[in-house]
């Protein structure tokens, strides 16, 4: 018996020496390196930043002109820029033809904080800050489309943004329309044939001005009124460009158009100061981008609309009437007191806007 144990406890001894010796697995092959061009761990592309809690903010833009007008086409192009580029940040929502009420009422609620930006005519701004009638100061402006924009947007806009800040609003950009011209009932071909007629204009001190001294009683109302205004008899006409004329469809109610091309027609957009300040440098940078895209959709549109206007009133029988050479010198020559008229309401501050915008279009234009 004890040799028979001697033996198997020798053959477990020989077994366990050969595993111990035997030789470990082959480790595996490296991997093999990336195809040339190629990252293993490419950085993460980078995208919009999340939006900050809270979000997204409610932003309401209202104007009073319809649907599908240049200034409702740009409007709703400038919100759908920043929903795309800040998703998740804001809800805005576009409010047309004065759905959220006239236009003294939108600007007051920008005030109050029931909106944060509208667009409208400058006139309806001056009552709150008369700065900003200087583009109704007749023989200030350059007389060529493409100069008119470029003097805007380099020059005016951004001497003007903090104009309206002593009344909570903030100038965001002025949309050049065209020159304003005259829709009546009745013909009007010289200083003399304003006797006795009543046109609406916009509640502004330069517009009031304008009024008095081509003799012709101003009657301000609101946009949204003037088609009514006309249609019953309590004004004769209006002051305004071809494309607000057509719009609004006043085309229908009036005969004749003057194009006398005496001031600029055009809106202003303004945003609640409080609201813009409450905002980083990153999101102002984002609504400064998507004020360039809604420039360009207004542009484009607008031009349109200039053409539709014609055809619609050739359509309607409306006169245009154009104002021979003489004439209209004597338009200018009757109107040039009103830029005296503008400084004198704040005379500082007036006169410096009336000298930066001349020295800007001498430097421009030469």
């Amino acid at each position: 018996m004890k040799r028979l144990l001697a033996i198997l406890l020798a053959v477990v001894l020989i077994f366990g020496l050969v595993a111990c010796a035997a030789p470990s697995p082959t480790p595996a092959p490296p991997a093999p390196p990336p195809a040339t061009g190629t990252d293993p761990t490419p950085e993460p592309t980078d995208g919009p930043p999340e939006p900050p809690p809270g979000s997204p903010r409610i932003v309401r833009l209202g104007h009073v002109s319809p649907t599908h007008s240049a200034r409702h086409l740009a409007t709703v192009a400038m919100a759908e820029y920043v929903m795309n580029a800040l998703p998740g940040w804001y809800d805005i929502e576009v409010f047309s033809a004065g759905m959220l009420g006239t236009s003294l009422e939108m600007i007051q609620g920008l005030q109050t904080g029931a909106m944060e930006m509208t667009t409208q005519g400058a006139g309806m701004f001056g009552g709150f800050e008369a700065a900003v009638g200087a583009v109704e100061v007749p023989g200030l402006w350059p007389g060529e489309r493409a100069q008119v924009r470029q003097l805007i947007q380099e020059a005016f806009i951004p001497y003007m943004a903090d104009v309206m800040a002593p009344v909570g609003m903030k100038v965001f950009d002025y949309w050049f329309e065209e020159f304003v011209t005259l829709g009546t009932t009745v013909p009007i071909r010289e200083l003399a044939d304003f006797d006795g007629v009543r046109i609406r204009t916009m509640a502004s001190p330069t517009q009031l001005a304008i009024a008095e001294r081509l003799g012709f009683t101003a009657l301000p109302m609101d946009a949204g009124e003037i088609y009514q205004g006309i249609l019953t008899g309590v004004v004769d006409g209006t002051h305004n460009g071809h494309t607000m004329i057509f719009a609004n469809m006043i085309h229908e109610v009036i005969n004749y158009i003057t194009n006398s091309n005496h001031v600029l027609a055009g809106v202003y957009t303004v945003v609640s100061l409080e609201w813009w300040e409450s905002m980083s440098p990153m999101e102002h940078e984002v609504w400064f981008s998507a004020r360039e895209v809604a420039r360009a959709v207004f542009e484009e549109a607008i031009l349109l609309e200039i053409g539709d206007a014609l055809v619609a009133f050739a359509e309607h029988n409306v006169e245009v009437i154009d104002l021979d050479p003489a004439e209209r010198a004597l338009w200018m020559e009757t109107l040039a007191p009103v830029a005296d008229l503008y400084i004198d309401m704040n005379p500082a501050l007036h006169q410096a806007i009336i000298d930066h915008i001349r020295a800007e279009s001498a430097r421009l234009f030469g």
